[in-house]
């Protein structure tokens, strides 16, 4: 978020749910760790927003869609979903390659290390959201699904 903070005048960070994905967190609580982790950006904003990506672009006068990539496998999602926002908005999506430290970050590995063990997960998270998922109480052995925190089933 900080490289595209540089890249733009004004950023506006789009906060939406994926229906593919199971979150921790609630949209309004998410919301509130990504503007913790943006707090220093000053050009910074950031929106929870419900539908499509393009709708939200559009009824915020957005001039470009900046998504970030890790590794070939975002990229070919990431540009099938491009052509189809950009066939309903008409507003270009540029991509931008994850730092080389965090290409093998991603939301799975966060869960998997909060599922199976008591590991730091500092390294992979904003600090805003490590100290969230402390507070949460969400570690060794506990899963996440539905944006819901449920033990494992006994065996």
């Amino acid at each position: 978020m900080q490289r595209a903070a540089r890249l733009c005048d004004e950023l506006i960070i789009g906060v939406g749910d994926n229906i593919r994905k199971a979150y921790m967190f609630s949209k309004d609580e998410r919301v509130r760790l990504v503007s913790a982790a943006t707090e220093s950006l000053s050009n910074t904003e950031v929106l929870a927003f419900d539908g499509l990506l393009a709708d939200f672009c559009v009824e915020n006068n957005v001039n470009i869609i900046l998504r970030g990539v890790r590794s070939a496998v975002d990229a070919r999602y990431e540009q099938e979903m491009a052509q189809a926002t950009y066939r309903l908005c008409r507003i270009p999506v540029m991509f931008l390659c994850a730092e080389p430290d965090l290409i093998g970050t991603s939301s799975s590995v966060v869960r998997t290390l909060l599922a199976l063990s008591d590991r730091d997960i500092s390294a992979y998270v904003p600090p805003s959201l490590a100290q969230a998922i402390a507070a949460t109480g969400v570690m060794g052995g506990i899963t996440h699904t539905g944006g819901t925190v449920e033990e494992p089933p006994v065996k």
